[in-house]
């Protein structure tokens, strides 16, 4: 399980060079991520040159998830649950989507690792998003199957 444990200035400077450049191309590629989820067809025909773009972003998200899985290990949902709840927060928009999943990530992190501490002993801050993240996705399958039935 993953913590901030081992973190130093040094991981928090490498963090947070790679998270500029990161959200930077994720800003100025959002119409076309978000032109994309449409489809790969009228991406295309949209003109946007959807195999460099796809190759681009995850790229990007490899290095992302490298650089923040080498300074404090696996750290279980966040990665997985934060895009959602944003999603719901703030709709579909891929601009904003990357910013506010990074501030909130952050924040849940915090929060998690805030509550490990709080104990005698050091839950490791994993425990603590996977007991938030299981119900979470349990809701989120809830929510897919109810719209699911409904359609039919």
């Amino acid at each position: 399980m993953g913590s901030f444990d081992a973190s130093n200035w040094q991981n928090i400077l490498i963090l947070a060079v790679t998270l500029v450049v990161v959200l930077f191309f994720a800003f100025f590629w959002a119409d076309e991520l978000d032109i994309i989820s449409l489809n790969e067809l009228s991406a295309q025909s949209l003109g946007v040159n959807v195999t460099n773009v796809r190759f681009t972003a995850l790229i990007l998200a490899t290095l992302l998830t490298a650089v923040c899985v080498s300074s404090s290990g696996i750290i279980g949902f966040i990665g997985l649950i934060v895009p959602h709840i944003v999603r719901f927060m703030i709709g579909p928009k891929n601009r904003w989507l990357a910013i506010n999943s990074v501030l909130l990530g952050a924040l849940l992190l915090l929060i998690a690792d805030t509550f490990s501490r709080i104990f005698s002993f050091q839950v490791p801050i994993g425990v603590l998003t996977g007991l938030i993240g299981g119900p979470f996705f349990l809701y989120i399958y809830k929510i897919k199957v109810k719209k699911f039935v409904s359609a039919r």
